[in-house]
Formats: structure tokens, C-alpha cells, sequence
């Protein structure tokens, strides 16, 4: 029987929340922390308490704003404030496609909040707000637009351009966060710190931010070396259930938002789905998600990651992945 504690304790922006602490009968802590919280499949931003989901479906500006608004009602299309939301959404374009912004010039007679006195364009949000905020490409900007260039995409660089409303671009939804609920991930006093416990495979797990150039053989590596600081063997995580792989895409986001892959602990063959090992000995067979095409190539030996719908892929230790990559280290408790 769990004993129940809760307490009050000071959360980020001088917010008070409830920290409630599970006590098991053999004496072990758990502890669940209430966070801000997405729809399935949304990227957060604590700092704008924002959602936000890439859509990879090119089209012009007026059907991006109506397709955000069927995916989610309290959804709009992307409007960026500053730059700390700029920077965050320009994770989205590291693939090199552009996407739209919210915004579109509109003919006005004055209108002295958005400094026009005298007729002509207000670069504006759908709500009608002046947009306050830019960050345009060279040979770009407010003054450069025309009858055939009164929308704005953002580029791989993170700067603004203009662009025609009807080209046919890739595109950001955002939304308001919801309020804290309960999560649903627990840190136990078994696990060491900045390792998070999941009680139905009594394993500890831990992400680490990811990058553009990393190899799974570094992390491989960078799993290694943060159990031995516990003492613990850890690894690349492996995957044992929908479940688990829901939870590894949760905590890969949570660490990196905008994530695009992560690295996944098995090794096998790219001719042969049954020909594949997970790495910390756990049993292959039992679970998979390949892609409908994987694996493929010709090398014998290759190592797994997984892409931001969930489905695995293989690709070979000594590359880096096409994105931004996501370490997630793990070891079971014994």
C-alpha cells in the first residue's frame, strides 16, 4: 500500500504547485511533478506556454491557417513574438524547408499602433494585431512587399521573406498550453539523479540534447559514460513495447522539442528484420516498429534510431542522421 504526501513547494515563474510523494511498503519514494502539458504529437515552449506541430504538407497560406484550425479548434497558424520564439521555431527548418508565418500585409488608410499615418500595407496577424516583431533576410522586408509578395516564410537561417500567399510551403500550428496535470513520469530514490524511473519496466532512463552531427557510436558512448558516474551499465535504450516507445518519444521531446531522431540501442542486419539485437540483452522479437521500407541497405551491421512518427529505421553507427538527434540512455534497476 502506497502512503500519500503532499506538499507545497515554488515552481518556475514564482508559480506554487502540488509535489505529490508515493511511499511503497518496502520504503522506496517516488515522486510526480504536475507540468504544463501538449496534445499528443505538439512540441512545448515553457517559455511562450505555447504548442506548436510542423506540418509537412505544402500549401498556400489560406488553406494552412483553415488546416490548423480543423487539426486543433483552439489552434492557429504560427505567430511569432521575439526572438527567443523565433530561434525555437527555426528547429523546424533545419531540414532546409521553409514555413509559414501568420502573418500577411494589409492596405490601410492610418493606424498610428502599427506607426502608419498615412494610407498604405500594415504587416498583420490573422487577429488583426500589428505584427511588432521581425527578423527579415537581407533584400527582404516590409518595404519590399508587392501585390504578388504580402505573405512572409521563414528560411533555414531563421530569417523572414516574402513570399506569394499562394505557394505552396510547409507550415507551424501553435496552441495554448494546457494546464499542469499530474505526470505521468516518476522519479524514484532508486534511480540517480537526472535519471527518471518507469515503474512498469523498472528501469531508469535519462535524454540528452541532441545535435546535427552526433554518431550512434557517440552515443553509445555518451550512454556509458553517464551510468558509470552511478555505477550503473547503461546504454542506448531499447524498446520493448508501444508503450515504452511512447515514453522514449515523450522524454526525447521534453528534452528536445523539435527533435527530428533517436538513437535506439540495437544492432542487426539490413537484409533481415529477425536479425536484430538489442544491445542491454533485452529480447527483439518481443516488440518492433520499422518503418514499411526497413530495414534496407547492404551493410550487415547496422544500429537503429527512431523518427518523430515512432516508426524505427536503421542506419549505420559511424553517421550522424539527417536532424537534429536525441540521446536516451537507459538501465534496469536490478
Amino acid at each position: 500500500m502506497k502512503k500519500i504526501i503532499v506538499s507545497w513547494v515554488a515552481a518556475v515563474a514564482m508559480l506554487q504547485i502540488f509535489v505529490i510523494k508515493f511511499e511503497d511498503a518496502e520504503g522506496r519514494t517516488f515522486i510526480a511533478l504536475p507540468k504544463y502539458q501538449c496534445p499528443s504529437g505538439w512540441d512545448v515552449n515553457s517559455a511562450t506556454k505555447l504548442c506548436y506541430k510542423l506540418i509537412n504538407r505544402p500549401m498556400p497560406q489560406i488553406f494552412a491557417q483553415q488546416y490548423c484550425k480543423v487539426l486543433d479548434s483552439k489552434a492557429k497558424l504560427l505567430r511569432i513574438q521575439d526572438k527567443q520564439e523565433n530561434d525555437f521555431v527555426r528547429e523546424y527548418t533545419y531540414g532546409g524547408d521553409a514555413i509559414w508565418i501568420g502573418a500577411k500585409a494589409k492596405f490601410d488608410i492610418i493606424d498610428s499602433k502599427a506607426a502608419l499615418f498615412s494610407p498604405g500595407l500594415v504587416l498583420r496577424w490573422k487577429n488583426g494585431k500589428a505584427v511588432k516583431y521581425a527578423n527579415w533576410e537581407t533584400k527582404n522586408g516590409f518595404d519590399k512587399m508587392d501585390s504578388h509578395h504580402m505573405c512572409v516564410i521563414m528560411n533555414s537561417r531563421g530569417k523572414w521573406a516574402n513570399a506569394n500567399c499562394n505557394r505552396n510551403v510547409n507550415f507551424v500550428c501553435e496552441r495554448k498550453i494546457e494546464e499542469p496535470a499530474e505526470s505521468a513520469e516518476e522519479t524514484s530514490s532508486e534511480c540517480p539523479r537526472k535519471w527518471i524511473y518507469r515503474s512498469q519496466t523498472k528501469a531508469c532512463y535519462r535524454a540528452f540534447s541532441g545535435n546535427r552531427n552526433i554518431t550512434w557510436l557517440d552515443g553509445d558512448k555518451l550512454c556509458g559514460e553517464s551510468g558509470a558516474e552511478s555505477k550503473e551499465d547503461a546504454a542506448l535504450v531499447s524498446v520493448t513495447n508501444a508503450y515504452e516507445n511512447k515514453f522514449v518519444m515523450d522524454l526525447a521531446r521534453r528534452r528536445q522539442p523539435n527533435w527530428q531522431f533517436i538513437f535506439l540501442g540495437a544492432i542487426g542486419d539490413t537484409k533481415n528484420r529477425k536479425h536484430w539485437d538489442w544491445v542491454d540483452g533485452n529480447l527483439f522479437k518481443q516488440f518492433h516498429n520499422w518503418e514499411l521500407t526497413m530495414p534496407r541497405g547492404n551493410r550487415r551491421q547496422a544500429v537503429l534510431a527512431m523518427a518523430r512518427n515512432g516508426r524505427w529505421q536503421n542506419t549505420y553507427a559511424d553517421q550522424a542522421m539527417p536532424g537534429r538527434t536525441v540521446v536516451v540512455c537507459k538501465f534496469t534497476l536490478n
